[in-house]
């Protein structure tokens, strides 16, 4: 909460929500540019490259690429830098850091571009917010205190592993999650995606599931504690401690 400015539970109702009065993002008054990256430049082709390996994609879909571009947000670049301070300082060495990508509604990724990846919210978008409706959207945009966003959002084949935000390092597993695309007069359809810079080391979990929904409310990897035993069946390694965690 203090490291990124940004309170857990001020989107969360149903699940380790915070009624507090919350300052405001330090993005909300950010602003963005998108830089035309060179397709046949040495970052464009080494974008390329990666994006088209693990192709052609779930559907079918042989995807050809027609544009990359840089997101300039300086007020992000700035907290980037901040937690990858914050990483070195805690760790007592550079922080590792990875190329990743994310797959969304692309009627939401100017957010993304001003505010940058955060946790989804527990309840449901309503079609009479004006900020969250009319978008196609599985969770609300909006805080806990929206007037229309109210009804709890409940697994649907969604948020496997808890509300969390969601990377890949392929392209394919990433279109998964692509949806609302730009309809071209052609018949064509038009997505856009991510490609993330991460900072810091992963936690990983081998296991299974138990059932179906079994960390759906999870809204971060602190919250599960002891739990997780109960969420997952190991494999071939024990399940992390809370202390782990």
């Amino acid at each position: 909460r203090w490291i990124a400015g940004f309170c857990r539970g001020r989107n969360l109702r149903f699940t380790h929500s915070c009624w507090c009065n919350h300052k405001d993002r330090p993005t909300e008054k950010a602003s963005y540019r998108l830089v035309e990256v060179d397709l046949w430049g040495a970052k464009g082709t080494e974008i390329m490259d990666k994006f088209m390996q693990s192709t052609p994609f779930h559907d079918g879909g042989h995807p050809y690429v027609v544009a990359i571009h840089a997101v300039q947000n300086d007020t992000l670049a700035k907290l980037h830098e901040e937690y990858r301070a914050y990483l070195r300082n805690k760790n007592k060495e550079e922080p590792s850091v990875r190329e990743l990508y994310h797959g969304t509604n692309n009627k939401i990724v100017d957010v993304l571009f001003k505010h940058g990846l955060q946790p989804p919210s527990d309840f449901q978008a309503s079609d009479r917010c004006p900020v969250s409706g009319g978008k196609g959207l599985c969770t609300s945009l909006c805080n806990n205190d929206c007037k229309h966003c109210v009804e709890r959002h409940y697994w649907d084949k969604c948020h496997m592993f808890g509300l969390g935000i969601y990377l890949a390092d392929l392209s394919q597993k990433s279109h998964r999650y692509c949806s609302q695309p730009e309809l071209l007069p052609n018949g064509r359809r038009r997505f856009r995606m991510v490609l993330c810079s991460v900072l810091g080391r992963a936690l990983e979990v081998a296991g299974h599931l138990k059932y179906k929904e079994a960390m759906h409310d999870v809204c971060n990897v602190r919250a599960v504690g002891d739990e997780l035993k109960d969420m997952i069946e190991p494999h071939c390694c024990n399940v992390p401690s809370k202390h782990a965690v």
